[in-house]
């Protein structure tokens, strides 16, 4: 394959696109990837204030297939991620239940961006952070070229991969498509995070709760993970429900109703945080799934993929990302498509 076949532009520098841009580069592949972000990782993400340090993100994660495991297996002997072994439950009305069942549960080292990182750093290509795309058109030769929101241009991709959420790839493409209804019709819920800090500690003696009552799904300290600062440091994740209905709201205002909601869910009254802070993540939890794991149109060279095609955990995204890239190779080698074409 000649370099004007095999270029590749990867929109998104979450887990999925940095597989995609790892499986194709080990193929001969050229590629250049593009983020928003300061660094890649997507929600496998870090947020410092100060000395204080929270996975306000992804929190764990688990495996289920044996290519995901090969390379957590390997993650895990460089050092980039180990098991978690906390305490973990089930919270409600106050009362704490240890789950029956604990999984294996793998965070990043020192914080949850660590294997995106390690990704990253696996293949050679261009990578271009804190650019985002704001469109993408298909020229007259057939190749594609993006433009970013500083106006800067970049072309001559024969393929065009998109891993940001769905109606974040319906802003920039700006082509008709055969994969346009099915985008159109992805859901993926929002998620507000909180972060406080708690001095002097709140004096739990778990470590992490799946609550089941009121707007909060999940609640961490995240001082309990291995390789992080040991201040009482929590993150609270609200529900889907809670989540979309105030999905504007500002800030300060998200933080203290869900700070009082932590509260009620302990059954008690806390005491005001050294420090706290919200963050939403706009497209977080999807609802919706495709059936191959990714879509692809072939007129166009054209593929998405992403956690949000196969159910949201991170092990989706590998495997979605995965998925699309023997889509390419099987197109660049003139092989038939083995996805379904949405019309």
């Amino acid at each position: 394959m000649s370099e004007g076949n095999t270029r590749v532009a990867i929109v998104g520098g979450g887990i999925c696109g940095l597989t995609v841009r790892r499986s194709l580069m080990r193929s001969g592949f050229t590629t250049e990837l593009f983020d928003k972000g300061r660094s890649p990782g997507g929600r496998m993400s870090r947020r410092q204030h100060g000395e204080y340090q929270f996975d306000h993100g992804a929190q764990y994660f688990t495996v289920v297939g044996s290519d995901f495991q090969e390379l957590v297996n390997r993650w895990d002997a460089e050092k980039f991620v180990t098991p978690w072994t906390a305490r973990i439950g089930v919270l409600k009305d106050g009362d704490w239940t240890e789950a029956r069942t604990q999984p294996v549960r793998y965070v990043g080292v020192p914080a949850m961006n660590a294997p995106a990182k390690a990704l990253a750093a696996d293949a050679d290509g261009e990578v271009h952070l804190q650019c985002r795309i704001t469109d993408a058109v298909r020229e007259q030769d057939g190749s594609w070229s993006l433009t970013d929101d500083r106006g800067r241009s970049y072309s001559g991709y024969r393929f065009l991969v998109i891993t940001i959420p769905p109606a974040q790839a319906l802003e920039i493409l700006q082509e008709p498509t055969a994969v346009r209804a099915t985008l159109g019709g992805a859901v993926v819920d929002p998620c507000w995070a909180v972060m406080a800090v708690f001095d002097p500690p709140l004096g739990v003696d778990w470590d992490a709760a799946f609550v089941q009552k009121g707007p909060l799904a999940w609640v961490a300290r995240n001082g309990s993970k291995p390789g992080r600062p040991e201040h009482d440091a929590w993150v609270l994740h609200a529900t889907p429900d809670w989540s979309r209905q105030f999905v504007e709201q500002d800030r300060p205002w998200v933080a203290a109703e869900l700070l009082q909601a932590f509260g009620h869910a302990l059954g008690r009254n806390l005491p005001a945080p050294a420090w706290s802070g919200a963050h939403r993540w706009r497209y977080a939890r999807p609802r919706t799934q495709v059936p191959d794991g990714y879509l692809w149109d072939a007129a166009l060279n054209l593929g998405l993929c992403g956690d949000w095609c196969v159910g949201g955990r991170l092990e989706g995204a590998f495997t979605s990302g995965r998925l699309l890239a023997e889509q390419i190779r099987r197109q660049a080698a003139g092989r038939p498509s083995h996805a379904a074409q949405p019309s």
